[in-house]
């Protein structure tokens, strides 16, 4: 048969008969919330011993205070020449050899990610300033192909960048012990020199500054969550510059106008199957109400922060294009036809709306769903 006629018998009769399609519906629907609960539980379970911190994440935690430092140019680049961007700031040293390597390494590959944004500035400072003079600088700064218009590696007097550290962004900075005492299994020591690369202890965080020169968060150097986070708080600081809506909440406004689009969908099926015309028509002028107010807070919400790229890797990235790609196909052809199953519905051409409304209204909720799931996957969970 070309049907498939399924029955779900509750009090008052017979009410639920779901033809294929809707059938195919329900069990594509429930394999990606599957899919995608497990996907949850295990994004927790990986990134909760890594200690993302409390401190990641947009708040104020104070304001930089003003300083003047040298630049590797051997220019003086002061608080005043930052404000208006919002900067990325790091304290790491040339000769390090425990987590700088990685800091610097990191804060490439955000110069490179952000590289068409005129709007964001990094600044390196280094905690071993009697070593790292301009000139030391410049050759360490070309290893990561730093851009001197918008990567800042700084210098000056050691008691000034420590006491910056330490007063102004919060974070620790302090020469270690210039011997180290090894204790052998036999109960015999022996005395050695403190490794250059180790003579230095100082915060392995990322400080992210906006405009206005305020503290907005810290963030582990070392860990992807928090990373992730700080690609999320950037994104968030350059948005609120460049309109004055809240660009940076239109994603969750676009997902919570899917999920009401799929409730409203799945209540006019209800009333549809028991007669009831009048709140069928409601549920369904409302959906595509609420579908083209989506369509527009989409459209801004591109317009001013461009394509975001999916971060997930394995097969979980195979699962987020297996959800997105049908999901933009569908998207593209549920707008013709919700135009003419409202067009047919509403001049009361019943059999002509009834025979295109069984493919429509499914394939609408479909696509309004994995909006939702698309969203979790891309700005939630990764």
């Amino acid at each position: 048969a070309s049907r498939l006629v399924m029955e779900i018998t509750v009090k008052g009769g017979t009410w639920f008969r779901p033809s294929l399609l809707w059938t195919l519906l329900i069990a594509a629907l429930t394999a990606i919330i599957g899919a995608l609960s497990l996907i949850w539980f295990t994004t927790r379970a990986i990134s909760a011993p890594q200690n993302v911190g409390v401190l990641a994440g947009l708040n104020f935690y104070g304001t930089v205070p003003e300083f003047s430092l040298i630049e590797r140019s051997g220019r003086a680049l002061s608080l005043s020449d930052l404000r208006g961007k919002v900067w990325i700031l790091n304290f790491a040293y040339t000769r390090c050899t425990e987590t700088c390597p990685l800091q610097t390494a990191q804060m490439a590959r955000l110069q490179t990610e952000f590289r068409n944004d005129p709007e964001i500035r990094f600044v390196s400072i280094s905690a071993d300033p009697e070593y790292d003079t301009p000139e030391i600088l410049f050759q360490y700064a070309n290893q990561f192909n730093a851009d001197p218009e918008r990567w800042f590696f700084l210098t000056g007097a050691q008691d000034a960048i420590q006491r910056l550290a330490i007063e102004g962004f919060r974070l620790g900075l302090f020469e270690n012990p210039r011997e180290e005492i090894h204790i052998h299994a036999d109960g015999t020591q022996h005395i050695h020199p403190t490794p250059i690369g180790e003579a230095i202890a100082h915060s392995s965080r990322f400080v992210l500054v906006d405009q206005d020169a305020h503290i907005r968060g810290y963030y582990q150097s070392t860990d992807d969550p928090s990373l992730r986070q700080l690609r999320r708080d950037v994104k968030t600081l350059l948005l609120e510059k460049k309109s004055f809506l809240p660009i940076a909440a239109l994603p969750n406004v676009n997902a919570s106008l899917n999920a009401i689009t799929a409730i409203l969908l799945s209540v006019a099926y209800v009333f549809i199957r028991q007669r009831k015309i009048t709140a069928h028509r409601t549920c369904m002028l409302s959906a595509f109400a609420l579908s083209a107010l989506f369509l527009l807070s989409y459209a801004t919400y591109h317009f001013y922060a461009g394509f975001t790229p999916f971060e997930g890797q394995g097969w979980i990235r195979v699962f987020y294009f297996a959800v997105l790609i049908p999901h933009v196909i569908l998207a593209a052809v549920i707008v013709p036809l919700a135009l003419v199953v409202l067009r047919r519905g509403l001049n009361r051409w019943d059999s002509k709306h009834k025979r295109l409304a069984r493919w429509t209204l499914p394939l609408w909720i479909y696509t309004s769903v994995t909006g939702v799931v698309v969203y979790l996957m891309l700005y939630q969970l990764y």
